[in-house]
């Protein structure tokens, strides 16, 4: 039987099996970010995307700032679009 993926809290089935430092990302906001750290749920949490569209993102986080909205078909091009634009 498949195990069900929606709504699964994987970092609680995968953080008790790596012994390493562990790394937790999956589209997390600030609040399930700082409630995962808090509740030893992760040593770091990565926020891929978010960075990409904000690379200010500690200064907004700190200031409860609006988030820039990620522009998926301008990540990782050569172009200016996405890469000064924000």
């Amino acid at each position: 039987m498949p195990l069900p993926t929606k709504n699964l809290n994987w970092h609680s089935i995968l953080r008790p099996l790596y012994g390493g430092v562990y790394f937790a990302n999956g589209r997390l906001t600030k609040e399930s970010g700082e409630k995962l750290l808090a509740g030893n749920g992760a040593d770091a949490i990565v926020y891929g995307m978010k960075f990409l569209a904000n690379p200010d993102l500690p200064e907004r986080f700190s200031r409860n700032a609006e988030l820039n909205v990620p522009d998926h078909p301008t990540f990782h091009t050569l172009g200016e679009r996405g890469y000064i634009d924000y």
